[in-house]
């Protein structure tokens, strides 16, 4: 029945499936989930930059997908290497985060979603495994920390290599990227 059924398929169409359960199952390099939400704006802010080249690879996928979140650098022009989530999009870090603890909540949190997870974050090429953490948070998964930062997502970035979000004063304190060291560029 196999043997009839698989002649039957044109092998595109079977890639395609292939392809899809793969996915659905969680197999593949690189997958992770960024379980941030809220609005997203299609504008690049005053200080955003171009991405050069990106080394992490992999794919993010909204709450409900393969579990983890993998954790890369990419190269934004005036920038230099800055962290960025297995989509690509460019992480933060706020200055009035204190002892490794998120005081972005309520309004400051649909503009900046908490990068979150709801199992280790992976340290993709570059990243220091044992810069990696995440704190609790009162409701949902866990926020991922890079050298103590809690991290988050700007919703003013369009997408990958956006950094529009880098030296914005909002919510009573500056956001800022970090690079490979846990350090404002």
């Amino acid at each position: 029945m196999r043997q009839k059924l698989a002649r039957r398929i044109p092998p595109s169409l079977a890639c395609l499936v292939a392809s899809l359960t793969m996915v659905a199952c969680g197999g593949g390099a690189g997958n992770s989930t960024t379980e941030a939400s809220g609005p997203s704006s299609h504008h690049q802010g005053s200080k955003g930059a171009q991405n050069t080249s990106t080394t992490t690879t992999g794919s993010s996928t909204s709450a409900g997908g393969p579990p983890g979140s993998k954790i890369g650098l990419t190269s934004v022009s005036d920038l230099g290497q800055i962290l960025v989530d297995g989509k690509g999009d460019t992480l933060y870090a706020f200055d009035q985060d204190h002892g490794g603890q998120s005081s972005c909540t309520g309004g400051c949190g649909k503009a900046w979603p908490a990068f979150t997870t709801r199992s280790p974050p992976r340290a993709g090429k570059g990243i220091d495994a044992a810069k990696l953490d995440t704190i609790e948070r009162e409701h949902g998964p866990s926020q991922v920390t890079y050298a103590g930062h809690p991290l988050y997502l700007y919703s003013g970035d369009a997408g990958p290599g956006d950094a529009g979000g880098n030296g914005l004063d909002q919510f009573g304190g500056t956001w800022h990227v970090l690079d490979s060291r846990g350090n404002s560029p």
